[in-house]
Parts: structure tokens; C-alpha cells; sequence
């Protein structure tokens, strides 16, 4: 696996853009306004001919251990032993994120693959329901990762782009296919449980209406002492933590909005009814541990192969609670990697993680660190 890089930061290539670059696919995070110009989606094209291209709008961009703002940062990647598939479908040609789900899915073939990485629209497509689809799906064996484009902190709208098609609204899969590639995923999020466990007695998916027959507004405000003053700016420091039935892992849940008259909150994820959950709380320094943990975990499920590239996507609530500390998370994570390893990602609107919750075997996640860790065995 050979892999270039490079950042378009105030109309200038850092490297240059090549004239003629060799590449199986190449991978696109950046600001909305960039990614939205023709021309430059033109000259990504001409410089990279033949190759798969995805990429989607963000919260931030990665590149190595840097968060890049009004950027878009590229990564082209040159398979020796590997190939890889692209499927894509519109959530308005879809009855709902679960049928999206189903569509896209369908359209990757399943003989020899291996993992799939997910990009998806991250206003218009409910991130749940879309995973728990796609892993009915799948073979046993394989898993997905990835996250929800983003729209720094205005969320307005997310864009996607596969190929010759950039807008809003899609789910693009890349699947990757034979026996060469070794792909490790991992998460972490770092958030702490505090309270006693509430059950979800009333929900609507990501709609939370009741925690133990109480208004949830009112049961989460009692919670929060003098923070509840602060709400809804409060909410994205105080996520709520999921424990599914069939697993004693808790998923984190981040809060979109807050509807005062209703006493209801609205989560960037589905919510369930008799699921069991706390209230979550964190500190700096255990938010940066996390990211150092997903890294080792991806690590370590790489079964002793050194990675070649690395794709984080970490959530943008992670991003405003860290601040300007939020590349100490970055940095953590090279610490774990060997100098030769490409890192690119991107902060997102929900990440997508092996999970073992309701969705399946996988699940979207939110205000967490996930690692997808790529490698090709040596033939």
C-alpha cells in the first residue's frame, strides 16, 4: 500500500496536487464551501485519473496529528494486493433511513469482502437505523466503520461526494475485498457514568419523552445542578450513555436539541425504549487517554501487522468540549503509530464503530473516538 497527501488551504496545494497520479481511491474530508467548487473537484479528478473517489464535509479535517479548519485535505491510496467496490444510494429515492440502508447494502458484492467503510449524510439520513440495516446484511465477518459527514458547528447541511456525483442526502460505502488487506477498528470515548441508572420508559427513536415515567427534560435538569441554566450550550458536556440489554457496553448519545415546551430531547441517535442509561460526564485528560485506547485497540486487532494508514473520525462534540486542546487527541494517537503510517479523518456528526448494541454488530456512536487501521500482509 503506497499513499500520498496532501491539504488545499487558501487557494494553494500543500504539496502540489500531481499531474498524473496512480490511485485505487482516493479519499476527500473538507469544508463545505471548498468541496461545493466544481473546479476544485476538477482538478482532484484530472490529478488523480482512474481513481475511486469519496469524500464528504466535516467538522474539522485530520492530517497526521493536525486538526485542519478551512481545508480540504486529500489522501490517494495505491493498492498492491487489494481491490475495492463503491456503492452509493440517496436517501430520496429511499422510503426511509432503514430502507437506505437496505439499498446501498445490496449494491456491494459480498464474495471475498472483508470491511466496509461508511461516509453518509449527516442532517438527512438517521445514522442508527441506516447501520442496523446494513449488518442484517452482511456476512458474519464483516464489519463497518466510518461516520456522518459534518458542517462545522452550523448544522445546515452535509454533502457527500462519489465520483461524479456531490450533493446532499447519500450514503456511499467502499468495500474492500480479498485476502491481502488486514483492516483494525477501535473506540473509545472517554466519558464517565455519574448517577444512578435511569430506564427509557418513553421514546420515539431519537426522541427521549421519559426516563422512569418522568419528563426527561426535568429528570436531566435535576441532574445537572447549575448547569441546567446553561442548557441547551450545557448538553454537548453532559452525553447520555446507553446500556443495551445485550451488551454491558455503554454507547454514547449526544444531545441535538431540547424542546422545552414538551420536555423532550432530541439525540443524535436513537434512544430505545427499556434500554438502561446515565447520565456521562469527562474531564481533558481522560477524552485524549480515550483516543490513545481506540488507537490501541485498533492496534492490537491488526494481529501484528504495522499499519500503512489510518482513518480516525472523531465526534465535533468532542471537538467544542476539547477546544484548543482537541489536537492533544490527535497527537495521542500518533504517538501509537509508526512514523510511515498516513493518518487522515475528520470530525463528524456521529461515528460508526463494531459495537455490539441494538443496531447489530456495529452501531453509531456519538462524542467518541473511532480508529480504522489498514494494512496489506506482505504476499
Amino acid at each position: 500500500m503506497k499513499t500520498f497527501q496532501t491539504k488545499f488551504v487558501d487557494g494553494q496545494w500543500l504539496p502540489p496536487l500531481p499531474e498524473q497520479h496512480k490511485a485505487d481511491w482516493v479519499l476527500v474530508f473538507g469544508y463545505r464551501e471548498i468541496l461545493n467548487d466544481e473546479l476544485f473537484r476538477a482538478k482532484i479528478t484530472i490529478a488523480f485519473p482512474g481513481a475511486k473517489i469519496t469524500g464528504c464535509s466535516t467538522s474539522g479535517n485530520v492530517l497526521d496529528d493536525r486538526l485542519e479548519e478551512v481545508t480540504a485535505c486529500i489522501t490517494a491510496v495505491n493498492f498492491e494486493h487489494t481491490s475495492i467496490q463503491i456503492a452509493s444510494h440517496n436517501i430520496a429515492d429511499a422510503e426511509s433511513s432503514e430502507a437506505l440502508g437496505e439499498a446501498v447494502i445490496a449494491k456491494l458484492p459480498h464474495e471475498k469482502l472483508r470491511h466496509v467503510f461508511v461516509l453518509a449524510d449527516g442532517h438527512l439520513i438517521n445514522g442508527s437505523d441506516m447501520v442496523r440495516a446494513m449488518c442484517k446484511q452482511l456476512p458474519d465477518n464483516v464489519f463497518l466503520s466510518g461516520g456522518l459527514a459534518g458542517d462545522g458547528t452550523k448544522f445546515e447541511e452535509t454533502h457527500l461526494w462519489n465520483e461524479n456525483h456531490y450533493g446532499s442526502g447519500s450514503a456511499i460505502l467502499v468495500g474492500f475485498y480479498g485476502d491481502a488487506i488486514r483492516i483494525g477498528t477501535g473506540h473509545f470515548s472517554g466519558w464517565k457514568p455519574f448517577g444512578p441508572t435511569k430506564k427509557i420508559t418513553k421514546s420515539v427513536k431519537n426522541v427521549l419523552l421519559e426516563l422512569d415515567g418522568e419528563p426527561a427534560l426535568d429528570v436531566y435538569a435535576r441532574y445537572l445542578g447549575e448547569f441546567a441554566e446553561q442548557l441547551p450550550a450545557s448538553a454537548l458536556r453532559f452525553p447520555l450513555g446507553l446500556i443495551h440489554a445485550i451488551s454491558r457496553e455503554r454507547v454514547v448519545r449526544t444531545i441535538l436539541s431540547i424542546d422545552f415546551e414538551k420536555k423532550s430531547m432530541v439525540f443524535a441517535g436513537n434512544v430505545p425504549e427499556g434500554a438502561t442509561c446515565q447520565f456521562m460526564t469527562a474531564g481533558y485528560q481522560g477524552l485524549v487517554e480515550a483516543a490513545r485506547e481506540a488507537a490501541l485497540i485498533a492496534n492490537e486487532s491488526l494481529q501484528e501487522e504495522s499499519p500503512q494508514l489510518a482513518i480516525l473520525v472523531s465526534c465535533v462534540g468532542r471537538r467544542l468540549v476539547l477546544s484548543h486542546r482537541t489536537e492533544q487527541e490527535l497527537e495521542a494517537i500518533r504517538e501509537v503509530l509508526p512514523t510511515s503510517c498516513a493518518v487522515t479523518g475528520f470530525y463528524s456528526y456521529g461515528e460508526i464503530s463494531s459495537v455490539i448494541c441494538s443496531d447489530g454488530r456495529c452501531g453509531l456512536l456519538n462524542q467518541t473516538l473511532t480508529a480504522t487501521f489498514m494494512a496489506e500482509h506482505a504476499e
